[in-house]
């Protein structure tokens, strides 16, 4: 689950043992820089899209009040798409400065607590761990506050971006009731861990409550919340896009094929079902703690995941502030 320290990645006592026993060291804190810097591009992606809802806004705004706009059919109200796709992308942008911080504070103290090691205690001041070394356990406070802080701007993104999919799904069909419902239920599964996890515990390992146990890797909670994250965004995907490709088969497109795609990446959001979907066959295929790779596939879906739900975000905010023609224009063609 999102709220959850080992989703996104490795604290700074799992690469402080693999600095210091693992054969090919380092390639823990490598994969977290990896997917911090896959982060940071995404977020350059995601202010550009910004941008272009920006001047779109701005665009309508400038229009006359007096003139007569018909709006794309399905609009639904633009501020709602606009206010959402801004909040989106401050969140995303916030978050991936969190994680870019969290990784590289995590580096610097998983080295420092590992030349401690080394030289027994005498360290440099210039090396001054803020860490603290308990019984062989890296106590990290720090990294697991930045970690507990991403993990719940990434738990907001998509509570925001899911809720903004369901206002879509009503636009276009009845089936938004039983989605909202599932959306509900899923809320309350994203948020257990916030009982179950706390930033006082070493590693933010849960005090041995029974309801934990349930939230771990294959825990029953935890196979809910991906069944019911795919759910949600397959069944928006699949209703956007039957209604829309039969209005289109009707209308008569001259390009078919183009106009599915548009329908597809654009109005019915099937970016992030995609990677949803990638997310879930990658836990699916992760047998335990330590499967690296599974567990790299898993974090880098995720991280787009997120971003093509902030992008689709955008992407509704201006279709619904596009006007088709405003009706001053339709006379001159006429």
């Amino acid at each position: 689950m999102s709220l959850s320290f080992a989703f996104w990645s490795w604290n700074t006592h799992t690469n402080y043992l693999d600095f210091t026993y693992s054969d090919n060291p380092g390639i823990f804190i490598l994969r977290d820089l990896g997917l911090s810097s896959l982060f940071l591009m995404l977020a350059v992606a995601v202010t550009g899209t910004s941008i272009v809802t920006a001047r779109v806004f701005l665009r309508s705004r400038q229009i006359k009040s007096g003139s007569n706009i018909a709006r794309k059919e399905n609009a639904g109200r633009p501020g709602i798409f606009v206010a959402a796709s801004a909040l989106l992308s401050l969140l995303f942008i916030v978050g991936a400065a969190l994680y870019a911080a969290k990784t590289f504070h995590t580096l610097k103290e998983a080295l420092c607590a590992t030349q401690r090691r080394v030289d027994q205690g005498n360290i440099v001041p210039a090396l001054m761990c803020r860490s603290l070394e308990q019984g062989g356990f890296i106590e990290d406070t720090v990294d697991r506050k930045l970690s507990w802080a991403f993990a719940l701007f990434a738990q907001a993104i998509l509570l925001i971006a899911n809720g903004v999919l369901i206002y879509y799904t009503s636009l276009f069909s009845y089936m938004y009731i039983p989605i909202a419902a599932v959306y509900v239920g899923w809320i309350a599964l994203s948020f257990v861990e916030i009982y179950t996890f706390r930033l006082d515990f070493p590693e933010g390992q849960p005090g041995g409550t029974t309801i934990a146990d349930l939230t771990r890797h294959k825990g029953s909670v935890l196979n809910a919340w991906y069944a019911i994250s795919v759910l949600i965004n397959a069944i928006v995907t699949a209703t956007v896009a039957t209604k829309r490709i039969r209005k289109i088969r009707k209308a008569g497109a001259d390009n078919f094929a183009l106009s599915l795609a548009r329908v597809l990446l654009v109005e019915a959001a099937l970016p992030p079902t995609l990677c949803v979907l990638a997310v879930a066959i990658a836990y699916g295929a992760q047998n335990g703690e330590f499967d690296l790779s599974a567990a790299l596939v898993r974090r880098v879906w995720a991280a787009l995941w997120l971003a093509s739900s902030v992008v689709a975000v955008h992407l509704f905010a201006i279709r619904s502030l596009q006007p088709t023609v405003t009706c001053d224009e339709e006379k001159e063609k006429s």
